[in-house]
């Protein structure tokens, strides 16, 4: 383990931020910057590994075979999985798809799936599609004002046709981590699937997904310092069994004929089609850097800045937080200006944050605003950078006003 637990440090690994000194970049949770080892991976497979995985019969195609299924194991690792569970997607949009599809043949008419009512519209589309399709009934899950999941409520909401729970591991809009231990404790009679969306939660908490037995949970790379266009998908083994393929092609077959085709058994028959080697690649790259530092560190740091951030705002006039937020994410509006104003009086300092309604109109119907502004640190943000975006935040509301 690397002893740095500075961000000034660390941030020297991030190219990024030497091509860009001028921008403080408080947009992590929408993606995150790549430390150079993301890009040297990438790069070093493409120019002298490069060729098919899982299908050439010549060597170069048995080292990128190897290259690659190497990197499943490390990243199944990396949250407590195995690599017989671990799918690769095209992100974790594509990952909630293909479970809410691989799942429609087992959801009947008045069945219900219970879904989070502050997730991120990908935890929630798929679900009320499926809902939709299939003429279940899709019951919302209340939030506490702090943005943590009402357990009271839900414990009222659990019943033997509930077969689908969903929520997310960190909320992109409160900066909430759910107790997921707790979840699962309160289902462990239910036969439902419980799914979670990590793509907030793993980039600022260790997870264990077979510790807590949870059937799904997906991540998006980009938002853990990794490549754009993968997402992680791990699967349990029950829900492994069950599910339907989603996309079919080569690759997840055992035999073809036009009167029958065999599909493969296991997390096989669901990667159809070219897979995503140089990204798969660059996230190993970046999975074992993330291992090789003092993350927890690292992590109180975050919840220091998220600290300091919201007390900060609860001090300027006509600011309201959405939920209490654990770290990571603060978001907010104000009563006298605009979110997208604000995020563009902060551009003129080279300062980037999120605003609109953040992928998540119902958490924000829930907090009673219709737009919000998002500011999100990453591991490389520093004390320094949160003290001026506040300067300029200041400014920004009374300048408005």
């Amino acid at each position: 383990m690397m002893t740095i637990t500075c961000p000034k440090e660390l941030r020297k690994a991030f190219p990024f931020f030497a091509s860009q000194a001028s921008v403080i970049y408080l947009d992590t949770a929408a993606t995150a910057q790549k430390p150079a080892c993301v890009m040297e991976a990438m790069s070093s497979f493409l120019s002298s590994h490069n060729a098919p995985v899982n299908r050439g019969a010549y060597t170069l195609s048995y080292v990128a075979t190897e290259k690659y299924e190497n990197a499943r194991k490390t990243i199944a690792r990396f949250i407590g999985s195995s690599e017989d569970h671990l799918i690769f997607t095209k992100g974790a949009t594509e990952g909630l798809n293909l479970l809410s599809n691989g799942l429609k043949n087992k959801i009947k008419e008045n069945d219900e799936i219970l879904v989070l009512e502050t997730e991120h519209h990908a935890n929630l589309l798929p679900w009320q599609k499926l809902a939709e399709e299939r003429k279940a009934i899709l019951v919302k899950i209340p939030v506490l004002d702090s943005g943590h999941i009402d357990l009271e409520a839900f414990k009222k909401l659990l019943n033997p046709n509930v077969k689908i729970i969903a929520c997310a591991h960190m909320s992109n809009v409160t900066g909430c981590i759910q107790p997921l231990k707790e979840i699962v404790n309160l289902i462990q009679d239910n036969e439902a699937y419980f799914i979670v969306d990590g793509a907030q939660g793993i980039a600022h908490q260790k997870i264990d997904v077979s510790d807590l037995n949870l059937d799904a949970y997906v991540f998006s790379s980009h938002k853990l310092y990794g490549p754009t266009g993968l997402g992680v998908l791990h699967v349990s083994s029950r829900l492994l069994e069950t599910l339907d393929l989603y996309q079919v092609g080569g690759d997840v077959i055992e035999s073809v004929s036009f009167e029958k085709t065999i599909y493969k058994k296991g997390r096989g028959r669901f990667e159809a089609g070219t897979p995503m080697v140089a990204e798969v690649l660059g996230l190993e790259a970046v999975v074992c850097f993330l291992s090789s530092l003092d993350l927890e560190a690292l992590w109180a740091h975050e919840a220091y800045l998220i600290s300091k951030i919201k007390k900060a705002l609860l001090e300027m006039p006509g600011i309201h937080l959405l939920g209490s937020s654990d770290t990571g994410v603060v978001s907010f509006y104000s009563d006298h200006v605009h979110a997208l104003d604000l995020a563009s009086y902060l551009d003129t300092a080279h300062i980037a944050i999120r605003s609109g309604h953040l992928c998540a109109q119902p958490a924000l119907h829930r907090f009673h605003t219709s737009h919000a502004a998002r500011i999100s640190c990453g591991i490389y943000t520093t004390e320094e950078e949160i003290d001026k975006m506040l300067k300029v935040l200041e400014s920004a509301l009374v300048f408005f006003n």
